[in-house]
């Protein structure tokens, strides 16, 4: 970096990062968050997230204050929904938005998501309404926005990485080195391993809520939850049958969801207690915070999951994992880590990269993925579960 702009970087008194996307977008970003908390020693930074996504990050050193997201987009909260669908009081609600936002005024916006979202609270808008010397973002990326709508964002930002067609398939670890790199940030590591931000009491309820394990059985966590297109979800009868393919060990099973998840959890908790060989369930779903599902996963020899954000949590704690992965944003997200150890379960189909607008009554790529290909897996990361050992291998420093 220049002495300019080492003297730019250490005049910003605060600056604004705006992470308004979903769990496993703000997990794969969280590394970044200690370098530019290191580019931008003097400024006073605040993050931006979705409130049911805060609690994953409100425990990070390298930020000094969290807000909502929708505390920007809809500052009225239930009444400001009712005026912005009432005709005629609408403009009330984006009044409010609008002083709300008026009073985030910063140095310098940050918005590294690499495809925002449009319309008239989306991310572009709130970028275009803060006022800041500086707005820096991405463009060129058209998950979620169209050609036109990315092309009138251009006015609101001083700077934009560009992504060009190539890069559809980059990795988010890719895309959020390259954009450090767009501000300046030099000495980057090949990637940015995620950070989990934990505390005591997180530890000692998921040491409280799992039953104790008995000796010589491997502990497994599955998420099998999905909230995403329907279709998408697994089947508790065929994690049933992997199971029953893998013999010679036995198991305890933690079943991790949400609450929207929860009769997909209790499926497959219905699937695995006849089996033999499983001598225990505990189903949490619906029952952790953010950071206790953190920490279960923590106490678990191995991770099976849907691509969400508790097969990245899994991955980002360096614990054997199997992903049951979707053509959708297949590479934009997964797989990432150590090959050796997270492995993918997929059905490789010519729709890959859909965006998960599903051509099917359900997603054909993830219900023709057979049991015995997580079986299979199964029994090879079973290789590398050593209770003395399994915290020591070193994080894969590229994407898988």
């Amino acid at each position: 970096m220049t002495q300019a702009n080492k003297k730019r970087a250490s005049s910003l008194r605060k600056v604004l990062i705006l992470r308004p996307d979903n769990l496993g977008d703000v997990l794969l970003f969280s590394g970044a968050l200690v370098r530019i908390r290191g580019h931008y020693p003097c400024a006073r930074i605040i993050l931006v997230v979705k409130k049911s996504v805060r609690p994953l990050v409100e425990l990070c050193p390298y930020v000094d204050k969290i807000v909502n997201w929708e505390s920007l987009t809809n500052p009225l909260g239930s009444i400001g929904l009712f005026l912005s669908k009432t005709k005629g009081l609408w403009r009330f609600n984006a009044v409010a938005r609008f002083i709300r936002c008026f009073f985030m005024k910063s140095d310098l916006i940050l918005l590294p998501v690499r495809s925002p979202s449009g319309g008239l609270s989306g991310m572009h808008q709130i970028v275009k309404i803060i006022p800041a010397r500086e707005k820096i973002g991405i463009s060129g990326d058209f998950c979620n926005q169209s050609l036109l709508e990315d092309g009138r964002a251009d006015g609101y930002y001083t700077q934009r990485l560009k992504l060009i067609p190539c890069q559809k398939e980059d990795h988010e670890l890719v895309i959020t080195y390259r954009f450090l790199k767009f501000l300046g940030i030099k000495g980057l590591p090949k990637t940015l391993w995620p950070e989990l931000w934990t505390n005591k009491s997180d530890r000692i309820w998921a040491e409280s809520a799992i039953s104790p394990r008995l000796q010589g059985n491997i502990m497994i966590a599955i998420a099998p939850g999905v909230t995403s297109i329907p279709g998408k979800f697994y089947p508790g009868k065929n994690y049933a049958q992997a199971f029953s393919k893998v013999t010679g060990k036995t198991f305890q099973v933690v079943i991790l969801g949400n609450s929207a998840e929860k009769s997909m959890c209790d499926e497959v908790e219905m699937a695995l207690k006849g089996l033999k060989h499983i001598q225990g369930v505990t189903n949490l779903s619906g029952k952790t915070t953010i950071r206790q599902f953190v920490e279960c996963i923590r106490l678990c020899d191995l991770l099976i999951s849907e691509e969400t954000g508790a097969l990245h949590i899994g991955v980002a704690l360096k614990r054997p994992t199997i992903g049951i992965v979707g053509g959708g944003h297949f590479k934009r997200f997964y797989p990432w880590g150590d090959p050796e150890i997270n492995r993918i379960a997929n059905f490789p189909m010519e729709c890959y990269g859909c965006n998960w607008e599903c051509r099917y009554s359900e997603a054909k790529c993830i219900q023709k993925i057979k049991p015995d290909q997580i079986a299979d897996h199964i029994r090879i990361l079973l290789d590398f579960i050593d209770l003395g050992t399994r915290n020591n291998r070193k994080p894969v420093l590229v994407p898988c």
